[in-house]
């Protein structure tokens, strides 16, 4: 029997195939693939930060694209809140790719990081960094310090001191 043109053989096997549940260890089993996969590309972006040069740059080149995964340092991320009374309900999050912003009465608005750059200003590094929202790209720009504890200040609100939970 010829199968190339009747397709009605391809829809009579269609038709008859039985559906089969997936079993609950069935779907766990892919569940913790899919962790394992998310897991292991972050261990290999964290193994990127400590390389140097050329090296980082072919890691980032052939794992994703150019600006995909700007290398956030490791102290950057975290959730980071102030003791000031009027930022009570305010909070700010850094992971490897996005940055969130809790601006009060629940809201939260997030973006994608493109860029983050890092220049030392004595005992504190300056960081810009560049990340894209539903609307736009933007930069905020801040500087982590550790004489007197891991502290972040926004550079147009430096008497703010923030730290990580």
């Amino acid at each position: 029997m010829s199968h190339g043109e009747d397709w009605s053989f391809v829809f009579e096997k269609v038709a008859t195939m039985q559906k089969r549940t997936v079993s609950l260890g069935k779907m766990m089993l892919a569940a913790v693939g899919t962790i394992s996969l998310i897991t292991l590309a972050s261990l290999i972006w964290r193994s990127a930060n400590s390389l140097t040069g050329r090296a980082q740059n072919l890691v980032s080149s052939l794992l994703l694209s150019e600006n995909a995964h700007p290398l956030v340092p490791d102290e950057l991320i975290g959730e980071w809140h102030t003791s000031n009374a009027i930022y009570s309900d305010r909070s700010f999050e850094i992971d490897p790719v996005s940055i969130s912003f809790g601006t009060g009465g629940g809201t939260v608005t997030t973006g994608f990081i493109r860029k983050v750059s890092a220049i030392q200003q004595g005992a504190r590094t300056r960081y810009t960094i560049s990340y894209q929202t539903e609307e736009s790209v933007n930069e905020v720009c801040l500087y982590y310090e550790t004489a007197e504890g891991k502290v972040i200040h926004f550079r147009n609100q430096e008497s703010i001191a923030w730290t990580k939970d």
